[in-house]
């Protein structure tokens, strides 16, 4: 749900270059476009009972890593639960963490959580990363150079380094409020649909598709449901022509 709180009106789709990092350039069979095909770091947190929560984490580069969570606005050595993982390479299977909130801490209704990362999965790959890094440079450390901070913070115990100072790879929020009302849920429901033009051998975005997109985000963030089932091929990867995603990278090199 983190991803429907962007801007109001996204910016157009405009065709992706080497500039644009690996993900775009990773082979010259994929007419990229930056806008919305870009391959993310991924977090799905779901609900098994009471006070628990799991996370199935897929960063986009391999790696070691840490998800650290913690009450909304108290950060201290007391509250703070964390789990170490490894993530074999770029774009590999996701991992899943458990994460149970002890009795002693379920006065806390929110939680922040984030993922950060500690080391790379090879030089290659770091090389990749800190390409891909330029583009969302926002002043905190990005990289390899974020990685080396955060493994010092790790060795330390320095959890305002972890939180405040390295640049996570993901971040997030999770509130118990089923637990405090009774196990009520509200779910929301949607079909697939086909936000793409194909145009002149280019896959772009279809012009009504941003304003569907936007209403989309207007009524999630309004309902704010637990839980989201989409119905039906979500993006329509196996079109035909310009528009089959799957078949422009399926056995390519460098995918």
């Amino acid at each position: 749900m983190k991803n429907l709180a962007g801007p109001m009106t996204p910016a157009a789709p405009v065709a992706a270059d080497v500039s644009d990092g690996p993900v775009a350039f990773a082979t010259d069979h994929l007419r990229a476009i930056k806008y919305p095909n870009r391959l993310g770091d991924v977090a799905v947190v779901g609900r098994l009972r009471d006070w628990h929560r799991s996370f199935l984490v897929r960063p986009r580069f391999g790696g070691r890593f840490v998800l650290l969570l913690h009450p909304r606005n108290v950060l201290d050595r007391e509250s703070v639960i964390w789990q170490e993982f490894t993530v074999q390479s770029f774009n590999s299977s996701p991992v899943l963490l458990d994460v149970t909130i002890p009795a002693r801490l379920r006065l806390f209704d929110t939680w922040e959580w984030r993922v950060v990362k500690t080391s790379g999965a090879n030089a290659q790959e770091d090389a990749f990363e800190e390409l891909d890094a330029l583009e969302v440079g926002d002043g905190l450390l990005t990289g390899t150079s974020s990685a080396r901070l955060a493994r010092r913070a790790l060795a330390d115990s320095a959890l305002s380094t972890l939180v405040f100072d390295v640049r996570p790879v993901m971040t997030g929020e999770v509130t118990f409020d089923e637990e405090r009302a009774g196990g009520g849920s509200k779910l929301a429901v949607w079909s697939c649909h086909l936000p793409y033009a194909d145009r002149d051998g280019q896959a772009t975005v279809k012009d009504s598709a941003w304003q569907i997109m936007e209403w989309y985000r207007r009524r999630m963030e309004q309902f704010s449901p637990h839980r989201i089932w989409m119905l039906g091929d979500s993006v329509y990867s196996d079109a035909t022509g310009a528009l089959d995603f799957v078949k422009q990278v399926y056995n390519q090199a460098g995918w």
